[in-house]
């Protein structure tokens, strides 16, 4: 037996015997407790691979022994305790990190990749604890170690297999493995799902957002983003810092990390068909600001102030626009429907083309009205600006045949729907926009576009617009249906093959 194995060992006992004095003292049912598996040998690295991997935590912010057992978070949660191999997740007690250059590699790409579209983390604040982490890694706390885990893993996602193997040694799965197994153990000793801390909740929430469909099944991440919610709320998130008496920096950190939360939820929610708990919630948490990261500091006393430019921000922002119209657009028709019957659908088609038209204008005027249009990354935000309002529409108030609607409020979600398409197609594959290609697959309106169009050219006649829409389901189709889930591609398969067989051959 080696020693890591006599460690845990030890360890296992002493759990044992503070759990059994626990339920003693409670009065509970004598017997002895018996917290072992059968133990199976620790995997061995190869000694290139521990060469590589050189920089070493020895877990410097152990868990306080005397700390009694929380029972319920094992079945919550599948951060539990034991690992796999039925041993206790001590495991990764010192976590492997890569080499300091590995390090500041991954976070180069992080800041490129990953940051833009989940941008919960303040970069300069980041990347001066990277400085002093690599001064001292013995000095580094659990729930910073934790976030720094997260950082890696949704760099990874981000980055393909040939990247991998060439700046990081390893393979792409290899690496997902290793860091999903560190993440897990760390969540589960730091007891995730009962924090008020915000950089453990910071870490949990970057997780979610990029697990999903990737290592994490979507109705997984949906259940666990409630959570996130929940947790959020006891942190009073989902009031404005600013109204509570908090320093502008913090202030606004939390509207970042609560505005997140909600795309998330909003965005896991499409995918199951189920309503949104933040569409309907109350909150007065104010959206982020439009600012760069080098614009805001800790301990900063000068309020915030926003630019009227494209920023870091501007592309979250955008989406959580978004978020916000449909809530008034929401709240709106739930008054409206004491003195209107719900089924006056030209009243509440009307209502949802003036609340598209109102966002448009808002983010036109707020966000890129200033922008040159001749360059490329400008052209990004422009047609964000343009299809994003659309898109909101059509996912949360879709038209259906199957009740009288006036022709042309047909044909403008026909034409919105392909407009959406083809911005789709662009972001993957605009120069500007590629890095971020593993988030967009992550987008579950994707589907929801991809159902209308096919549904509609089943009962459309050819068109202009028909044959522009062909061109661009044709383009997407193969390439969406290998990362859309069974359930999703069962549907639309069918209506491809319905809308082909009555298209014909061309």
């Amino acid at each position: 037996m080696n020693d890591r194995q006599q460690d845990l060992d030890r360890q296992l006992s002493r759990l044992e015997y503070l759990v059994q004095s626990s339920l003693e003292k409670k009065g509970a049912t004598s017997g002895t407790l018996n917290l072992r598996y059968p133990q199976q040998p620790l995997p061995q690295r190869s000694n290139e691979h521990q060469a590589k991997q050189t920089w070493i935590s020895r877990d410097p912010d152990p868990v306080d022994d005397t700390t009694p057992v929380n029972g319920s978070f094992k079945f919550l949660s599948r951060y539990s305790d034991k690992t796999a191999n039925g041993n206790i997740s001590n495991r990764f007690s010192g976590d492997i990190f890569p080499s300091p250059s590995q390090v500041f590699l991954l976070w180069e790409v992080f800041k490129e990749n990953v940051a833009p579209v989940v941008p919960i983390i303040h970069k300069p604040s980041f990347e001066a604890y990277l400085m002093e982490m690599a001064a001292t890694p013995e000095k580094m706390d659990l729930n910073r170690k934790a976030l720094l885990l997260v950082v890696f893993l949704s760099t990874v996602i981000s980055m393909t297999d040939e990247e991998c193997v060439r700046d990081l040694d390893d393979t792409r799965p290899q690496l997902l493995t290793t860091y999903k197994e560190a993440i897990t153990s760390i969540f589960s000793r730091m007891r995730v799902l009962e924090t008020r801390n915000l950089t453990l909740l910071q870490a949990f929430v970057l997780y979610l957002s990029c697990t999903r469909k990737y290592l994490e099944e979507t109705s997984y991440v949906w259940a666990m983003t409630t959570v996130a919610l929940r947790l959020a709320r006891n942190m009073n998130l989902h009031r404005d810092g600013a109204s509570i008496g908090m320093d502008p920096f913090e202030t606004e950190m939390r509207r970042r990390i609560w505005w997140h939360i909600c795309f998330l939820d909003v965005q896991c929610s499409e995918h199951q068909g189920t309503e949104s708990d933040v569409l309907d919630m109350c909150f007065d948490t104010h959206l982020p600001s439009n600012v760069n990261d080098d614009d805001i500091m800790p301990r900063a006393a000068q309020p915030i102030k926003e630019q009227m430019a494209v920023t870091e921000m501007t592309y979250a922002i955008v989406r959580y626009e978004a978020i916000l119209e449909v809530r008034r657009m929401r709240e709106s028709m739930n008054t409206s429907q004491q003195y209107l019957p719900v089924s006056d659908i030209g009243y509440c088609e009307g209502k949802w083309r003036q609340a598209v038209q109102n966002l448009s204008q808002r983010l036109w005027v707020g966000y890129v009205s200033h922008c040159d249009p001749t360059n490329p990354t400008n052209q990004l935000y422009i047609g964000l600006a343009r299809v994003v309002p659309k898109m909101a529409f059509i996912i949360h108030q879709p038209i259906m045949r199957s009740i009288p609607v006036q022709t042309d409020a047909l044909d403008w979600n026909f034409s919105s729907a392909v407009e959406a398409l083809e911005f789709c197609r662009f972001l993957d594959y605009s120069p500007e926009t590629i890095k971020w290609k593993w988030h967009f697959r992550q987008s579950s309106g994707r589907c929801y576009i991809l159902t209308l169009l096919l549904a509609e050219l089943c009962v459309r006649p050819p068109c202009p617009l028909v044959e522009r829409a062909w061109l661009a389901i044709r383009s997407a189709y193969k390439e969406w249906a290998m990362v859309a889930s069974v359930n999703e591609m069962t549907a639309i398969s069918k209506l491809m093959q319905r809308a082909l067989s009555l298209r014909g051959p061309q």
